[in-house]
């Protein structure tokens, strides 16, 4: 729609987060990026030659284990770095 400015799409977008459709997801070196919130708990990859930002749809399992001992974790969020298939 050429006629939508991108002031009315930042907005809803502001207001799709607010509501809780939206997740906020903010990747080192790159804007902040959304998501649908239903997404199931995921990780990323991020390619360092051309910026694109990949979902890993899968969790290591106990890495909690990696905080020190006495600490409790109760989130994470990992994410790799490296090139994508098409930049490498």
């Amino acid at each position: 729609m050429p006629s939508l400015g991108l002031a009315t799409v930042y907005r809803y977008v502001k207001i799709l987060a607010g509501e809780g459709w939206l997740s906020e997801v903010e990747l080192p070196g790159s804007g902040l990026r959304y998501e649908l919130a239903e997404h199931p708990h995921h990780h990323h990859f991020l390619c360092r030659a051309c910026g694109l930002a990949f979902d890993i749809d899968r969790c290591l399992e106990k890495v909690e284990e990696l905080a020190p001992e006495g600490f409790e974790v109760d989130s994470h969020e990992l994410i790799l770095f490296g090139r994508c298939a098409a930049c490498r």
